[in-house]
């Protein structure tokens, strides 16, 4: 098993946009939709492409760092959050929050 730990960085740049950053490396962002036809949050690749759409805004980050890391989407991926500004931990909450409502709708229906 291998073990590789990253200092992700998110950066609120607006109310729909945050900037991801690992190891002082811009990662993507991470992008609130407003389209009713698209999930609710997305990730932009620094080069402008989108990297996919996501149910919530915990697993598009944690698709980021995946996709940083290079891991495939069936690998694990153990994460411990150190809470810094209150923007960044204000968005953080909220995307951990929102997934862990989604993980449990998920599971109620399987």
């Amino acid at each position: 098993m291998e073990f590789k730990e990253i200092k992700l960085t998110i950066t609120p740049l607006h109310d729909e946009v945050a900037k991801l950053s690992a190891d002082h490396e811009v990662i993507g962002y991470a992008v609130k939709n407003k389209d009713s036809e698209l999930l609710p949050a997305s990730i932009v690749l620094p080069d402008g492409k989108t990297l996919n759409d996501y149910h919530c805004m915990g697993c598009a980050i944690k698709a980021a760092s995946k996709h940083y890391l290079g891991i495939g989407e069936d690998e694990a991926v153990e994460a411990s959050f150190s809470f810094g500004k209150s923007k960044v931990r204000d968005l953080l909450l909220a995307a951990l929050l929102t997934s862990l409502a989604d993980d449990l709708t998920a599971k109620s229906r399987h």
